[in-house]
């Protein structure tokens, strides 16, 4: 997005032409050279001879980005796939893409990170979403139910579900319940119908009011007088006209339900659609009314609908009513087996060791016996070892290391060695939310830090 952002100078800074682009990455090596007398710091490595190799050949006012790169980020611009290109230092042509443009129809979402190791396992269940993705993308809407109990890795199949989706050509909305708003209505939502409609949290209220409108007036002039009711989906204070302050409770719920339903099936006119909505154990009633309404109306729609959920604890919960309806597919995790766990150990290691290591028998016998199979325990238990600075192929020093007993204990282990300021920082983080961008925090910190000298 930086790069399409300079790739045109405003006019301002008229006098700038010609800019080349070129965009790669990968391991790469940073530090300094030199002699003894004189010395530079630097970045060396194939990725960024190829990214220059990229800028040289880029026309005027073009990005050519690697085919890693464009992999990465395959939604979020608008590619044209260029004949391969020859560079110096290369014995083969490499494949090369323009960023021709931002696509319209991508979702920021904070639901997708980018994970390091790769997805381990879980081949059954992703060939499952595959067939109920081509569903999908023919027309026969489908819901995708994934429920398991925390670390089994609910978030990280969703992650892949959004890439299978978005090379797909879906437009991908995400949202995730909270802990601490089961009773707020429609929080689950908001990022989603931002989204949707094109929103920008950070504009003046009143321009975001005008741009819902002009959104609702490109589907339907006849709905523009329903506005008012959307404003606790994309949490806008937005007043009553005539005939919203006329409307009951009941009859308010169900207008803005059937307004929103009537802007899925627009949009999926032109655009196969992902709705993802997380941590749905957590699913306010209204959300999960909305949800249910969404669920019913996808059936004949090439709408996909991912909802993650831990089975219920309580007998008086329920999971969502839409695992009860004949297109909804529930999709339990199970623990790792014995060779998925010690992949994910071996992934895991060499990521850490930039290369791999063999695996102790103690090692994987004390990570087996206090993980029994579950991934996110598995991951920080790995990340716990390293934090002590311990090697991981010393049977002497992993056995006399006692290990946290539960994975509530190990993330309190790990947090307990942090200084006071990273303590200070994570409770920061953790009332914003599990994933957010990092521009937040750093502004709130900054703030904090100017109130308080």
């Amino acid at each position: 997005m930086a790069a399409l952002a300079l790739s045109s100078a405003p006019p301002e800074l008229a006098y700038i032409r010609n800019v080349q682009i070129g965009i790669s990455g990968g391991q790469m090596r940073t530090g300094a050279y030199g002699g003894t007398t004189r010395r530079n710091y630097g970045i060396q490595g194939d990725h960024v001879n190829l990214a220059a190799r990229l800028m040289q050949h880029a026309p005027a006012g073009h990005v050519l980005v690697s085919e890693g790169i464009q992999r990465t980020v395959a939604d979020t611009c608008i590619w044209e796939h260029l004949p391969a290109l020859a560079v110096k230092g290369k014995s083969e042509p490499v494949t090369v893409f323009r960023a021709a443009g931002l696509n319209e129809h991508r979702a920021i979402h904070l639901q997708a990170p980018r994970y390091a190791v790769p997805l381990v396992g879980r081949q059954a269940e992703l060939a499952l979403v595959e067939q109920k993705l081509a569903q999908t993308v023919a027309g026969d809407g489908q819901i995708v139910a994934l429920t398991a109990e925390a670390g089994m890795g609910k978030s990280r199949l969703v992650a892949e579900i959004i890439r299978l989706a978005s090379a797909r050509g879906c437009a991908v909305y995400a949202g995730e319940c909270q802990s601490y708003a089961t009773y707020q209505s429609y929080l689950v939502w908001q990022t989603i119908w931002q989204d949707f409609f094109d929103l920008d949290p950070s504009l003046p209220v009143d321009d975001q009011i005008e741009l819902l409108e002009r959104r609702l007036v490109d589907i339907d002039p006849a709905l523009l007088p329903r506005v008012p009711l959307l404003g606790p989906v994309v949490n806008l204070p937005i007043p009553d006209n005539d005939l919203t302050a006329s409307l009951d409770a009941k009859l308010r719920k169900a207008s803005l339900e059937a307004l929103l339903v009537d802007c899925i099936r627009w949009r999926a006119q032109t655009t196969p659609l992902l709705l993802v909505l997380e941590d749905c154990h957590w699913l306010d009633p209204l959300s999960h009314d909305l949800l249910e309404a969404i669920g019913r109306a996808s059936a004949n729609l090439p709408v996909l609908v991912v909802v993650a959920y831990r089975p219920p604890e309580l007998e008086h919960l329920q999971a969502p009513r839409v695992t009860l309806l004949p297109h909804c597919t529930v999709v339990p995790l199970s623990s790792f087996t014995r060779e998925e766990a010690l992949h994910l150990m071996r992934l895991k290691l060499a990521q850490a060791d930039d290369g791999g290591t063999e695996l102790s028998p103690v090692l994987v016998e004390r990570i087996m016996e206090h993980a029994e199979g579950n991934p996110f325990y598995i991951e920080e238990l790995l990340n716990y070892l390293r934090d002590l600075q311990l090697d991981p192929l010393n049977p002497a020093a992993l056995e006399q290391q006692e290990l946290p007993s539960s994975l509530h204990s190990l993330i309190l282990s790990r947090i307990d060695r942090l200084t006071d300021s990273q303590k200070i920082t994570i409770k920061v983080a953790s009332i914003i939310g599990r994933l957010f961008p990092f521009a937040w925090l750093w502004g709130l910190i900054q703030g904090w830090a100017r109130r308080h000298g």
